[in-house]
Order: structure tokens, then C-alpha cells, then sequence
């Protein structure tokens, strides 16, 4: 091989072997362009979230997921483990094996209210989640607990 082909093969190589550390790194995480007000303050329209694919979601955190053929983000507020009751129109949610108690009052539609029991526990991967801006959100409220198999993964940060 002469000198002039290794010369040119070295940055040819390095610049192949940046791409695949690239894909490597790049490979648990997604882009996503946010579509939408349900999320203000925190989230605008048309701003841009980074989502990793593997992670799995705490309490409070944003987290991606499909419903009904629609790529949403919401905060979780209900993990596998919490309790819950419906009364009326409304569902209490609560903790109490945390660090600290605590329990969500939120009124929920006929169509999710009437699919849930009276009372029970959201099982290994069930979620409830809700839209900051919960006056115009679609989230939990009406379409009920979400299953963790509908994931993309949980929002780590937006530009």
C-alpha cells in the first residue's frame, strides 16, 4: 500500500469509527418534537425533548408514551404500587410506603371513571399521569391509567 493510501485511509477510518461511538451513545436516547399545550408552563409547542429509551419513570417525572396512535408526554403522578379510590366523579390516589404520605384529588370523565374499580392498587406496570396545564390536557383524567408497554421512555431534558 503506498503512502498516499494509508494517508487517506487513517481519517477515513477515525471519522468511521467517531460515527459508530456516535450510534452507540446516541442509541437509548430519541429526539422528539413537541406538539401541543398540555404541558405549559414546563414543555412549549414546538419544542424539542430528548427522551431515554430505557429509563423507567418515577413519580413527577415526564415521561413519552402512545395512546390511541398519538405521541404524548405528561408527568407522572401514580406508580405501580399506589392506591387508589373513586368516589362520585373523583379519584384519590395515594402513597404510603414513601418517605413521605401523600394523595392526588383529581376528577376524572365518564369513560375512564367507569372503567376502574371502586378501589385497588395500580399494578407492576400501570400509571396515571396528568398535563401540567391541567385545564386543557387529554391525559389520565380521560383515558384512564396507562400501561408502561405504550412507553418511549422518560423526558430527561428539552431545548
Amino acid at each position: 500500500m503506498s503512502k498516499r493510501h494509508r494517508q487517506i485511509g487513517l481519517p477515513i477510518s477515525g471519522i468511521f469509527l467517531m460515527v459508530l461511538l456516535l450510534i452507540a451513545f446516541l442509541q437509548p436516547y430519541r429526539l422528539a418534537l413537541v406538539r401541543g399545550t398540555s404541558m405549559l408552563p414546563t414543555i412549549e409547542d414546538r419544542q424539542v425533548v430528548l427522551i431515554h429509551k430505557k429509563r423507567q419513570p418515577n413519580r413527577y417525572q415526564l415521561i413519552a408514551f402512545e395512546q390511541e396512535g398519538k405521541f404524548l408526554i405528561k408527568r407522572v403522578i401514580g406508580v405501580p404500587g399506589d392506591s387508589f379510590v373513586r368516589t362520585h366523579e373523583r379519584l384519590l390516589i395515594g402513597a404510603e410506603d414513601t418517605d413521605f404520605d401523600f394523595s392526588f384529588m383529581i376528577t376524572v370523565k365518564d369513560e375512564a371513571f367507569e372503567a376502574l374499580p371502586i378501589r385497588g392498587y395500580l399494578k407492576e406496570d400501570e400509571y396515571f399521569v396528568v398535563g401540567d396545564a391541567l385545564l386543557t390536557s387529554s391525559d389520565s383524567r380521560e383515558f384512564g391509567i396507562i400501561s408502561s408497554k405504550t412507553f418511549y421512555g422518560v423526558v430527561i431534558t428539552f431545548f
